[in-house]
């Protein structure tokens, strides 16, 4: 069966530029698409791929997680100021609550309810970001495929 998903290695052209050890994986056309960018932008001062972990709770399974965003980098803006940011690529339907299926059978009743789950723990992942980047004068972006002009 071949590979459902565009994922792989993306091989670093401005090494100078990329602030992390590990080589960036993408596990999306999305990111990659992103991580490209990064890479080649001429304001970017420099970029990771998921470089920092930030804890959370969740209070549905009540434990206590760890959230590693796509990516950070640090952005000269226009007036030649810098500005750092952490993002998370997610398709726009990870965003916000699900429509209930029109048909309520026992599959599409399952999906709705994972698909539920699924933005209820990215809020809190999401939150906890938002903390952890106004603590540090940073801005926390989720950036979707509206963004990426796709």
């Amino acid at each position: 069966m071949a590979n459902r998903y565009y994922q792989g290695e993306y091989k670093v052209e401005n090494r100078d530029k990329y602030a992390a050890d590990k080589t960036p994986y993408f596990r999306s056309s999305w990111e990659r698409r992103s991580f490209f960018y990064f890479d080649h932008n001429k304001n970017v001062i420099s970029w990771a791929s998921e470089n920092i972990t930030i804890p959370y709770y969740f209070p549905v399974d009540d434990k206590n997680h760890r959230y590693t965003p796509d990516i950070y980098c640090k952005v000269k803006n226009r007036d030649g100021q810098l500005k750092e940011f952490l993002l998370e690529v997610k398709p726009e339907k990870q965003t916000k609550p699900p429509k209930p299926p029109k048909r309520k059978t026992a599959k599409a009743m399952r999906n709705y309810n994972l698909a539920k789950l699924e933005v209820l723990k990215n809020t809190f992942k999401w939150e906890a970001a938002e903390k952890y980047c106004k603590k540090r004068g940073w801005v926390f972006k989720v950036i979707t495929e509206k963004h990426l002009q796709i």
